[in-house]
């Protein structure tokens, strides 16, 4: 089980790979593991997962998104062939979630919007 501190920016890998999202990059840009389970942190500094950030994470089966994430790229799990799960704790899509679902996810990924929903803690 993984449960980020923070998520490198890269929106071009090849020239800003080790850079940290921080207020003034608010953006998840790309993460590299072999987790089953990502709880993303709720952070004011970030409210964007770009497109391919997640991408090929083969392992992943469950995501958690906060609510202060407001848009997901429409390629940002592309690649993850083992997801079943996203949960985004929201009522529901803003306008952008809901033009790019399942944003590159499987299309048996299940998306749940659940304002209630929280992290599974590390001992689950």
């Amino acid at each position: 089980m993984v449960f980020l501190n923070y998520i490198k920016d890269c929106h071009d890998a090849s020239t800003d790979a080790g850079e940290v999202a921080t207020a003034n990059r608010p953006d998840i840009g790309f993460y590299e593991g072999s987790a089953t389970y990502l709880a993303i942190p709720a952070s004011e500094d970030f409210d964007t997962i770009e497109d391919y950030t997640f991408t090929g994470c083969t392992a992943l089966e469950d995501v958690y998104i906060p609510a202060n994430v407001t848009s997901i790229g429409a390629k940002a799990f592309s690649g993850c062939t083992a997801l079943k799960t996203i949960t985004i704790c929201r009522a529901k899509a803003t306008s952008s979630m809901t033009k790019k679902k399942p944003f590159g996810a499987p299309a048996t990924c299940q998306i749940i919007f659940d304002k209630t929903a929280k992290p599974k803690t590390q001992t689950s």
